[in-house]
């Protein structure tokens, strides 16, 4: 991990998939240290790549299986936002799929 890291640290690549890979471990394993390191890594990527609707809305998920409520409540915002904006644009490639707009649209309310 840290030598993918090393290799390219400025790629928000290697920090998502280490933040979903912690994020499924602390939905197996129940630590919390794992939850915390999915949301660092998360928060991470999205420094490196904040126009990434796909992004926005992994870290929303990650977020709120972390506990982070009020986190991933603006995360899922901003995905949804972003996603708009893709879409106005065209950018049919970087559309949020129907599921992952409801699970944002879930989120961004609090439920």
């Amino acid at each position: 991990q840290q030598a993918a890291v090393e290799r390219n640290p400025l790629s928000f690549h290697t920090y998502r998939t280490l933040g979903l890979m912690y994020n499924a471990h602390a939905e197996s394993s129940g630590r919390r240290e794992d939850h915390r390191a999915a949301v660092r890594d998360m928060q991470t990527a999205l420094v490196r790549y904040p126009h990434n609707a796909e992004l926005q809305a992994d870290s929303a998920e990650v977020y709120a299986a972390a506990g982070e409520a009020d986190l991933a409540t603006v995360t899922a915002n901003n995905a949804l936002k972003q996603d708009q904006i893709n879409r106005a644009a065209g950018h049919s490639d970087k559309w949020l799929t129907d599921n992952v707009r409801q699970r944002m649209e879930s989120l961004s309310t609090g439920r």
